[in-house]
């Protein structure tokens, strides 16, 4: 009986070891990258200088609470590249933004190379031109975009599209 409890408990803790995050960095055009779809715990494992630039963000407090009042489910597509200034900076705030409201949101988030190809997705078929793009999708339907750098701010923008579609 002690045999089979100790068995066990090495096999649970090897199990346990094994789902632990390992780096899904790519070397492409000699830069380290990530590619294809990934998560933002992945992200911040391969990157750890974007989890810093989420916890030091501070969205605008007012605009905050307008986001609240226009908050529904949907999906959030987002096109990256860990390569890219402008990524770099709002691809971490965004997720500062949303914090508050992921259970609201279904996030894919997508890394593709500098010539904006990603594994196993077709950012072409999505007219990704630019990155970071934020495509916000209702019921199928796409409601609007934030690409490369907001209009005003980024958590403006997010309301914008929110209230408008």
């Amino acid at each position: 009986m002690i045999r089979l409890a100790l068995t066990l408990s090495v096999l649970f803790f090897l199990a346990a070891c094994g789902s632990e995050l390992k780096s899904k960095k790519v070397t492409k055009d000699n830069t380290e990258m990530l590619y294809g779809k990934t998560t933002a715990e992945q992200l911040y494992f391969d990157f750890p200088v974007w989890k810093e630039a989420f916890d030091v963000y501070r969205p605008k407090k007012e605009v905050m609470a307008e986001l609240k009042s226009v908050v529904r489910p949907m999906k959030i597509k987002i096109f990256f590249g860990t390569w890219c200034k402008d990524s770099r900076k709002n691809v971490p705030r965004f997720f500062k933004i949303i914090d508050a409201y992921k259970d609201k949101f279904e996030i894919e988030l997508i890394a593709v190379d500098r010539g904006l190809d990603a594994e196993n997705e077709n950012a072409e078929a999505w007219d990704i031109q630019r990155v970071p793009t934020f495509i916000f999708i209702e019921k199928g339907q796409e409601i609007g975009r934030i690409i490369e750098n907001p209009v005003k701010s980024l958590e403006e923008d997010v309301v914008d599209i929110l209230r408008a579609g």
